[in-house]
């Protein structure tokens, strides 16, 4: 059990630095133009996004263990990972 939220707090962990990352850039775009815009509210969106992808993280990592593109199989590889 250890193992699963080790696991969850790096996935989850790695989504919110980016999503922190692309928050900081949006803020001072803003900036930029002379607008101003709450920092906490583009955070908040940003970690909204990032978090679906985070919860989606472990789904992605399956089908990529369950179907990867090796020789002999990549025509159906290729064809499941266009399809997800």
């Amino acid at each position: 059990m250890k193992k699963f939220w080790l696991k969850a707090a790096i996935i989850i962990g790695v989504w919110s630095a980016l999503a922190t990352i692309l928050a900081i850039s949006q803020y001072l775009r803003v900036l930029s133009r002379g607008q101003h815009l709450p920092f906490g509210e583009i955070l908040f969106d940003a970690l909204l996004d990032y978090w679906i992808w985070a919860a989606l993280t472990p789904a992605v990592l399956w089908f990529a263990a369950r179907f990867p593109i090796t020789r002999g199989r990549v025509l159906r590889s290729i064809t499941v990972h266009s399809g997800l």
